[in-house]
């Protein structure tokens, strides 16, 4: 399970990004929501050939926009967690 660190614990910085990731993260949870129930309660038929590729170009802009970034976090160096305390009375 992740440990939740607390935005104080972390530099400003971090913090920033943090918060920036977890709005996208909450905003494009959202509005896939609402684009899929869009279009499952839209016909088909009623959807004209020029507005699906428009909107399946935009939404593979995006894709890839998230790729990046995740391909970017994933192929930095990884900070090592320190290890807890073996002492006693720590």
């Amino acid at each position: 399970m992740a440990r939740k660190i607390s935005r104080r614990a972390m530099p400003p910085k971090l913090a920033d990004t943090n918060e920036q990731v977890q709005r996208l993260r909450h905003s494009v949870s959202e509005q896939c929501v609402s684009i899929a129930s869009s279009i499952d309660t839209t016909p088909p038929e009623m959807i004209p050939h020029v507005v699906r590729a428009r909107w399946l170009r935009e939404l593979r802009k995006t894709s890839v926009a998230l790729t990046i970034l995740i391909n970017r976090l994933t192929s930095g160096p990884v900070a090592i967690a320190p290890r807890p305390s073996t002492q006693r009375g720590e």
